[in-house]
């Protein structure tokens, strides 16, 4: 599972580069060494450092593979960069990514909008969905069984079912919305496949998936298959578990998003607008003095300043991810505070496999830390007629921090590159994949991790100090695993919000884990990293 990788060191460490390709099925993958699980277990990340303040995003990140791997892949990035400001809304939303844009389509689907006659900005730091959603691996794949028993321990078996409601909640939801222009976003339902390098690994996910049977979750379309299963039909020497899954093209989905939002709110013909202002950070965010106008129902009561000129506003939303901490400090990294989105660098390539679509067939794949899946295959004269795999992990090999901590994505790291570019070449032991072959593009983003997995959502609280925070909202945290929760946590955050500006109260979805919000009790959680070895 993608989003506990920052604790799951302990497999990589029994990498199959170590394997010879010759006798990869004879021979079981080597057991991990007693000092490295040693060390692992004790070492902690969240007390390797402190982190007073997160930096805004990079002004020249690395180029990803969805951002300018196509002619005008990014058709929005420079959006209402120039020209006057929108300098008044009833809400602004800061990010572009799959929770911003997010958010803006569900107030431009809920009833309330028209109702209020909210006016709607989005302000990005660079261009659009430039953060984690433009660079990350492409995947949207909920999660099925694994990790259940986790949840279910830390909480109950009810929100661990609603842990994994919440998940196909978000797939099914943007598969729906996305599946009328699937081919534009490149939408594959090819399943997901999870290799196990480990017997106890296997054991665990089978545990997970019977525990999750047991208490009533769909898990019909589970599948274990043996090593030799594996490598007759997906080419990996390894035992696996198969389960729903897909991939996509995360930027021109979001695009997409953004594009049917604005459709919906020209129907509304009540006053709605929503503005985009790119290349517009947003540098503090001070109270102000509530002021109403005869323009404005909502008192303005937030002054968002950027360089190009301030913004008032009425409410506030953080979809801000790894950067969180930066307009809301006290989420930075701190020994003494449990609450915290530590920004982390995750690192992707993009490689071209040797193999043809006959042999490399299209699931998305994973392992505990490195995940991967083959982009289709245009054909036409003059193209590749093998695919391009986008494949992305490789920090356990990154130093003893994992990234966590690092907001530079303008460079990359050279172990995980040379991680990266060993991986697939033994994963595929019958020369799908060649050795040492450079890849195509190679890039970085940053991802937003908490101490429990989960993600903040709702409205914005420190835990510590009693700073009024009131008209701000937060869906951020998601610990590599945003694109199967994202959306349906701003779908969440948006009626919450509604339900406030209406003075109603919100009625949680049964879809919806009670732990994620930002005004649950935290109950008997205690350390991400402690707690996360139950999965492993």
């Amino acid at each position: 599972m993608i989003f506990f990788e920052v604790i799951s060191k302990v497999f990589a460490l029994c990498s199959p580069l170590q394997l010879s390709t010759m006798s990869i099925l004879q021979r079981p993958p080597p057991s991990v060494p007693p000092h490295h699980y040693d060390t692992i277990v004790q070492q902690d990340p969240w007390t390797l450092f402190s982190q007073p303040r997160v930096a805004l995003p990079q002004e020249n990140p690395t180029k990803s593979f969805w951002t300018h791997g196509s002619t005008n892949a990014n058709p929005l990035a420079k959006e209402g960069s120039e020209g006057p400001l929108t300098t008044d809304a009833d809400i602004v939303i800061i990010g572009s990514g799959i929770t911003g844009v997010g958010a803006a389509y569900h107030l431009s689907t809920h009833p309330a909008t028209a109702d209020l006659s909210l006016n709607i900005i989005i302000l990005e730091a660079r261009d659009f969905c430039s953060g984690a959603t433009g660079r990350n691996g492409g995947h949207l794949t909920p999660a099925v069984f694994k990790g259940f028993r986790s949840i279910a321990d830390i909480y109950n078996t009810t929100e661990a079912l609603r842990w994994l409601a919440l998940e196909r909640h978000t797939a099914d939801s943007l598969v729906s919305l996305l599946n009328s222009s699937r081919h534009e976003v490149d939408l594959i339902h090819g399943g997901h496949l999870d290799l196990f390098f480990s017997d106890a690994q296997e054991s665990k996910y089978k545990a997970d998936w019977e525990a999750a049977r047991n208490a009533g979750a769909d898990v019909q379309q589970v599948q274990f298959l043996s090593r030799e299963e594996t490598h007759q039909v997906y080419g990996p020497a390894f035992p696996s578990v198969r389960f729903s899954g897909h991939s996509l093209w995360p930027l021109k989905a979001v695009t997409q998003l953004f594009r049917l939002a604005q459709r919906n709110i020209a129907k509304l013909n009540t006053g709605v607008e929503l503005h985009i202002h790119t290349q517009t950070p947003v540098t503090g965010i001070t109270a102000m003095e509530a002021i109403s106008t005869t323009s404005t129902a909502l008192p303005r009561r937030w002054l968002l300043n950027t360089p190009r000129g301030s913004v008032r506003a009425h409410t506030v939303i953080h979809a801000t991810n790894g950067y969180a901490a930066h307009l809301l400090p006290f989420l930075a990294a701190n020994r003494d505070r449990q609450v915290n989105i530590i920004p982390t660098r995750g690192q992707v390539i993009a490689t071209r496999a040797s193999a043809g679509t006959d042999k490399l067939l299209t699931p998305s794949y994973s392992t505990v830390f490195e995940y991967w899946f083959p982009r289709p295959v245009n054909g036409t004269a003059g193209e590749y007629t093998t695919p391009l795999v986008i494949l992305g992990g490789g920090r356990e090999t990154g130093g003893p921090s994992y990234e966590m901590g690092v907001t530079d994505d303008s460079v990359i790291n050279p172990a995980i590159s040379k991680t990266l570019r060993e991986f697939l070449p033994v994963v595929y032991p019958d020369g799908w994949f060649e050795q040492g072959k450079a890849p195509e593009m190679e890039w970085t983003g940053i991802m937003g991790y908490t101490q429990s997995g989960d993600p903040l959502v709702g409205p914005v609280l420190d835990p510590v100090d009693s700073v009024d925070f009131e008209g701000q909202y937060i869906a951020a945290g998601y610990s590599g695993h945003g694109m199967p929760r994202a959306f349906g946590c701003a779908e969440a955050l948006v009626q919450i919000i509604i339900s406030d500006l209406k003075n109603e109260t919100w009625k949680i979805p049964d879809w919806f884990p009670y732990h994620f919000l930002t005004t649950s009790n935290p109950g008997n959680i205690t350390n991400y990293w402690h707690e996360a070895r139950l999965f492993v």
